[in-house]
């Protein structure tokens, strides 16, 4: 007997030993792997979405009695525009004179800001400005240091080496993204001082050289305002560098092309004037970012996020602002009486929560996210003078969009995640992932949430802040979902059974000349069908289902898999996909960790004639097998 296992008996071997996993009391406790249905337009006057806005609405306003908020701003969009918003109260809470809240008043999204952030930092990896996030970020920006603690446990309170064997120089740029630096939460100053001479860069940096690294990297997340501040700084400061060296060059340029007109004297005073002409710049550049510590920054934010959106209300700055748009948070003193928290710029925090938008340009910003990085039509009509965004059709790569919504540690209780910097919670009832951002500061709690395969975003913003986890999202994701997903799975089966029915209203002739005219079957079926073997015991079985035609097979289990055309199926007719048939039946490992999705290759005798060629084999699994 061979001692090598068939594709039949390991696979199905995993399938049950994985299953075991899930036994309770003789109980199998197990759920099939959730699918989606593909969001399509649909009509917003269905009865079935307005009863779920109304339920919404009705949500909304109890949970805002319930924690004392009186000004509160909602939006919903779904695909590319936003379908429900509504808000609450008035710009200044504590007036009900006050004009009401719009969509369009400005309001502080707080740490809403770190996906800005985080947003430019995968741009500068895109461009080739960072080589990899996982790159330390010493080599960018030595200046910053900090002790590491596990560096001082071991070498010793005793080490003759001094201090400088305790710096820590290993943090990378996921790992400040993703909250795993291991730095303290805060940036070293009070709040209050933030933006002012008393919480400079140099202060920061003084106070931080004093410190010590909390925990390990990639230990646990902590949180950390600090090193998103801190993350804002050094992409900052690649710009900074960029533009420096792009100067640079341009003056040795010019000053070489005017060399050559010159004798040896003057390509000598050349020289030296390209030097000057170097450090000129260099100075220049130095007085904009000390009068500004976070300048480069937040214009790259401006000119490379924001403008390219659209967002035209969005800035860093609240002297930007008129007075007479913000609305005002308040909060509660000692007394039990509310006050007006007075507004303030972030300074050297800003990467980290220092952002003023409105409802309407966040709508715009999760528009983005949930259509892989494609900017809208809508959002990218004002931006004709866009000259600093390198691609004004996406910001980013749609793989950098699917990189940047996945998780990068998975806490503990098993329902959240966190990735760079998206806060992530498994919504139990509807089997969906929720990627979502809270916000806490100067009295505004905000909350975005995306729901990436149904394209589906919240924002809600509180002009008060309360003691809660999520703000609102996670309760209305409970309406919104199944409403959503059972309009979307009728519309889909509504568009089946009008594709089979005009199918069905074809004859045979036209059915044959419409396969001619898109090349849909360039060979037929039948020469794929048969059973495939190799001399270690491998089986893949090919058959066919007379009633439509269609091609599937299996690996000699219960694993059936539907057999469909090559994307490129003119050219390429003997590579096909297999995908697993009704993957609703079953749990996410076999989807996700067996042969869904694979391309297999056939092969065929060397007649040219496509009236007489035959199968003899077929590559699947890395693995060749031959036709009996």
């Amino acid at each position: 007997m061979k001692n090598i296992l068939s594709f039949s008996f390991s696979f199905s071997f995993l399938y049950i030993l994985f299953l075991l996993l899930f036994l309770n009391n003789n109980l199998l406790i197990i759920k099939s792997c959730p699918t989606y249905p593909n969001p399509i337009k649909l009509n917003q006057n269905e009865s079935l979405l307005i009863e779920a806005y109304n339920q919404i609405d009705e949500l909304i306003q109890n949970n805002m009695k319930l924690n004392n908020v009186t000004s509160f701003i909602a939006t919903i969009v779904y695909m590319d525009e936003i379908v429900w918003s509504k808000t609450y109260g008035n710009l200044n809470p504590l007036d009900d004179k006050s004009p009401p809240l719009t969509i369009d008043n400005n309001i502080k999204i707080a740490s809403l800001t770190k996906v800005f952030t985080s947003l430019m930092m995968y741009q500068l990896r895109d461009n080739g400005k960072i080589l990899s996030l996982d790159d330390k970020i010493s080599n960018y920006f030595p200046k910053f240091k900090i002790n590491d603690i596990y560096k001082l446990k071991s070498s010793g309170s005793g080490s003759k080496s001094g201090k400088s064997d305790i710096k820590d120089n290993s943090i990378t740029f996921r790992q400040l993204a993703s909250h795993q630096s291991g730095l303290p939460r805060e940036v070293p100053c009070d709040s209050i001082t933030y933006g002012t001479k008393n919480c400079t860069e140099n202060i920061i940096f003084e106070r931080l050289s004093k410190q010590f690294t909390l925990l390990k990297q990639y230990s646990e997340v902590h949180y950390s305002n600090l090193g998103f501040a801190l993350l804002g700084k050094i992409l900052g400061e690649i710009i900074s560098n960029s533009t420096n060296n792009n100067n640079n060059n341009n003056n040795n340029n010019n000053n070489n092309n005017n060399n050559n007109n010159n004798n040896n004297n003057n390509n000598n005073n050349n020289n030296n004037n390209n030097n000057n002409n170097n450090n000129n710049n260099k100075i220049k550049t130095n007085d904009l970012i000390s009068s500004n510590e976070q300048f480069q920054y937040e214009n790259y934010i401006l000119n490379n996020i924001l403008k390219p959106l659209n967002m035209m209300n969005s800035t860093f700055n609240y002297d930007d602002i008129d007075s007479n748009n913000l609305a005002l948070g308040y909060t509660i003193l000692k007394n039990g009486t509310f006050e007006i928290v007075q507004r303030q710029n972030s300074g050297w925090n800003s990467p980290a929560g220092g952002l003023y938008s409105t409802a309407r340009d966040i709508s715009k910003f999760m528009i983005f996210w949930l259509n892989n990085g494609i900017i809208s039509n809508n959002n990218n009509k004002n931006d004709n003078n866009n000259n600093n965004n390198e691609n004004n059709d996406n910001l980013v790569k749609e793989s950098t969009i699917n990189e940047a919504l996945l998780p990068v540690s998975l806490i503990s209780d098993g329902l959240t995640a966190y990735g760079t910097p998206f806060e992530m919670w498994y919504d139990q009832q509807n089997n969906i992932w929720l990627k979502s951002k809270a916000g806490i500061a100067n009295a505004y709690r905000t909350q975005m949430a995306l729901i990436p395969p149904l394209k589906l975003g919240m924002f809600f913003s509180s002009q008060f802040v309360f003691d809660t986890p999520d703000l609102f999202t996670r309760e209305v994701s409970q309406i919104l979902i199944p409403v959503y997903e059972y309009l979307l799975n009728k519309k889909q089966e509504e568009k089946e059974e009008k594709e089979e029915e005009e199918e069905n209203q074809q004859d045979e002739s036209q059915q044959q000349q419409q396969q001619q005219q898109n090349n849909i079957k360039l060979l037929s079926n039948d020469i794929f069908i048969g059973n495939y073997l190799n001399e270690f015991g491998s089986i893949f079985n090919v058959f066919i289902d007379d009633s439509t035609g269609l091609l599937y097979c299996n690996f000699g289990n219960d694993f059936v898999y539907l057999i469909s055309d090559f994307d490129d199926s003119y050219n390429f007719p003997h590579i096909k996909r297999i995908s697993l048939l009704d993957p609703k039946k079953y749990i996410c490992w076999p989807i996700v960790d067996g042969a869904n999705e694979e391309l297999i290759y056939f092969t065929f005798n060397d007649d040219d004639s496509r009236n007489s060629i035959t199968c003899t084999g077929v590559q699947v699994l890395g693995q060749f097998l031959y036709k009996t």
